[in-house]
């Protein structure tokens, strides 16, 4: 009879193969902020689209949130976290080159440790229609967060299309 480690009762293995850490949730929101005990305050979650009358155009800031659970063996290991943005013709563009991530285990909740993300986006977008953030973990792909860039009629097509309406034609 096989004595099984802790990790593989959990359902993860010691070996290079498994990751031992994994992402939680991510999402877009309008603002985020950390409080003072390490959560997370967070304002206007869930975006997944964005509107305008031009293109190319700025959006207006927002955050990307997320959360990776780390088992306590992986806390001491660097980890790497970038992001890239898929354009709506599938070409990838560099957003944030790799920044460390913060593997601090502090034990609570359901997991062992877990590391708490904000990013300020400022994301400048060329053409209408649907984008990919792409959150990336150590070179790997864990979570892209889909943003659909849509036209709106400017205030001035609006009320000349309004003035044209009243007038007839």
């Amino acid at each position: 009879m096989a004595i099984l480690s802790l990790l593989e009762l959990l359902g993860l293995s010691d070996s290079a193969d498994n990751e031992i850490m994994q992402l939680d949730f991510a999402f877009l929101a309008q603002y985020a902020d950390y409080v003072t005990d390490g959560r997370m305050a967070i304002f206007g979650a869930g975006i997944d689209g964005v509107e305008s009358s031009v293109v190319p155009f700025q959006a207006h800031p927002m955050c990307l949130v997320a959360k990776f659970l780390i088992a306590e063996e992986d806390a001491a290991r660097s980890h790497f976290y970038r992001i890239e943005v898929i354009g709506p013709n599938g070409s990838r563009k560099l957003m944030l080159e790799d920044q460390a991530l913060n593997t601090a285990v502090e034990p609570r909740g359901r997991y062992p440790g877990g590391s708490n993300l904000i990013v300020n986006l400022n994301i400048n977008f060329m053409n209408i229609g649907l984008y990919n953030l792409c959150l990336m973990l150590d070179g790997e792909d864990v979570k892209q967060l889909p943003i659909n860039v849509s036209h709106i009629p400017s205030l001035e097509t609006l009320a000349k299309q309004g003035e044209e309406a009243t007038n007839g034609g």
